[in-house]
């Protein structure tokens, strides 16, 4: 945000400052320094542009995708209608705002009786749904219980224990990392599962199912509620505990325990989500993962019988106002917030929409194609290349057959020429490599290859292995693949050329994986 007003302050209702900040500095408010943009990559801690950067090859939605040209034109249409507006910016905002949220509700087939709170990422959501899950019986002391926190985000397990995850929080007040959130870390102690073995194997589901189940059951006979995660997906693509698991547990403990989906990738279809929320659970999810909007856009979803618990009198813990203003939590308790506008959050929901949006008017058999498509060519190429190692997950389990079924993650190691897997220092020098022209170190005839740029998922630690990590890279299908495979122009003349060209390009990354490793003396500086 631009300022923070305090509690008792109005909205600001000068447009001005919208026309004397650039939108590029709009989109990476509001955030935390990982939107900050190095001045010399023009690139922020993920890998991207706060502006267009059609030039890259970009397959990173595990991570984060720089915005797109026509998702930055919605949310400069979005600024100037707040600029332009008769009745002020204050009121423009407002309706801004709520545009966003009912937007957020259509795509995904919700009427009015799910509540949301927009957040500005993943993390923070986790704060707002353990603030939600202590409003059920806050005499209670919680179990937050996490699946595999490490394949989710750097800061969850401190934002699931009611702590600071960051320095400074999305309105930019300096907070002590680790320290209790005022009214929401007391009696909250978290516990994890997790989702592969030491060896960096995926763990049997009937295995993390019944640890799950442990856990949940000697909490709640300890007299503890449960705030129970659905983990849909990991960053490597793994969906866990099962359905059957947490439904059965949802039987047995009634009450006592609450249901929180973390499904910020967002891979997962509209029917996937409203199947959650019918059966109780709260979902957090991105416009930033899969649907390839810029980075930190997030939102919580509350089925009706939890929204309920917003009402009544119902307040907020007090340490949600470094993170949270008014214009992001429904009315009934907005007075526990102060009055402010994050622009960043929303401009960033705005730029996010119009990738939902493109994607949702592709043709369900022509998505599935394009990701089976896109997934079989991906398989066959790591499968080819003896410098990589594919990491092979189960399909996510769905009730029906729809895209969200099928895979749209690929993990992978990459080998050393002694044939040892590279640990996850050398992946982030290659990971860095990948993303940037290197033309000036590798020069002739493969010098048009070291000149792309391609950007993938950052690196991830799948166990640690003789005191180091087993790494990752990730290769990723997001919206904007199969939403360009429609009507794309650039791409080709039809959608078969289109989807091709994608192929192409995504082949040409891992390419450029094995140049650099040819060349990796003259690159010893980057890995």
């Amino acid at each position: 945000m631009l300022a923070v007003p305090t509690a008792s302050s109005e909205l600001p209702v000068d447009p001005a400052p919208l026309d004397r900040v650039t939108l590029a500095d709009l989109l990476t408010a509001g955030g935390d320094s990982r939107l900050r943009v190095d001045s010399a990559s023009g690139l922020n801690a993920y890998g991207c542009s706060p502006t267009p950067r059609p030039w890259a090859i970009t397959f990173a939605s595990t991570t984060a995708t720089s915005i797109s040209e026509y998702a930055y034109a919605a949310a400069d249409s979005c600024r100037r209608r707040v600029v332009d507006a008769a009745d002020g910016a204050a009121a423009a905002w407002r309706r801004e705002s709520a545009a966003v949220k009912q937007a957020i509700l259509d795509h995904y087939g919700l009427d009015a009786r799910a509540a949301i709170v927009l957040t500005p990422s993943g993390t923070d959501g986790e704060l707002c749904a353990l603030a939600v899950h202590r409003l059920g019986r806050a005499d209670a002391p919680t179990t937050n219980l996490l699946i595999a926190p490490e394949e989710t985000g750097t800061g969850v397990a401190l934002a699931a224990a009611g702590r600071h995850f960051a320095d400074i929080t999305a309105h930019g007040i300096p907070v002590a990392k680790g320290t209790q959130v005022a009214g929401l870390g007391d009696r909250v102690t978290v516990a994890s599962v997790a989702i592969r073995s030491p060896d960096g194997a995926v763990r049997p589901l009937a295995a993390i199912d019944d640890a799950v189940a442990q856990i949940a059951g000697q909490a709640v006979g300890a007299g503890r509620r449960v705030l129970l995660h659905i983990l849909d997906l990991s960053k490597t693509g793994l969906l866990a505990p099962s359905r059957a698991c947490v439904e059965q547990l949802q039987r047995r403990h009634g009450a006592a325990i609450d249901v929180l989906v973390d499904a910020c990738q967002a891979r997962l279809s509209a029917a996937s989500l409203q199947a959650y929320l019918a059966a109780g659970c709260m979902v957090l999810i991105t416009g930033s993962k899969f649907f390839t909007g810029p980075p930190f856009a997030g939102a919580l979803l509350l089925p009706p019988a939890v929204a309920a618990r917003l009402g009544h009198g119902a307040r907020l813990p007090a340490g949600l106002a470094a993170y949270a203003s008014r214009l992001e939590w429904p009315d009934s308790v907005a007075d526990d917030l102060p009055i402010a506008v994050n622009h960043g959050v929303l401009l960033r929901w705005v730029a996010a929409l119009a990738e939902m949006q493109a994607f949702a008017a592709v043709p369900p058999a022509l998505c599935r194609h394009v990701i089976e498509s896109f997934g079989r060519a991906i398989v066959a190429s790591i499968a080819a290349n003896p410098d990589l190692m594919l990491h092979a997950v189960p399909r996510p389990a769905r009730a029906d057959d729809g895209w969200d079924a099928l895979p749209t993650v690929w993990s992978f190691s990459v080998r050393a020429r002694d044939g040892s897997l590279l640990d996850l220092a050398a992946l982030r020098g290659l990971y860095r490599g990948l993303n940037r022209d290197l033309s000036a170190e590798i020069a002739g005839a493969d010098r048009a290859l070291a000149a792309r740029c391609c950007h993938i998922g950052q690196p991830v630690a799948l166990a640690p292995a003789d005191g180091s990590a087993i790494g990752a890279l990730r290769l990723a299908a997001g919206a904007r693949l199969v939403s360009g495979v429609l009507d794309d122009a650039a791409l080709g003349p039809d959608p078969a050329a289109r989807l091709a060209r994608e192929i192409a390009d995504a082949l040409l990354a891992l390419d450029k994986i094995s140049l650099m490793l040819r060349h990796r003396d003259r690159l010893a500086p980057d890995f």
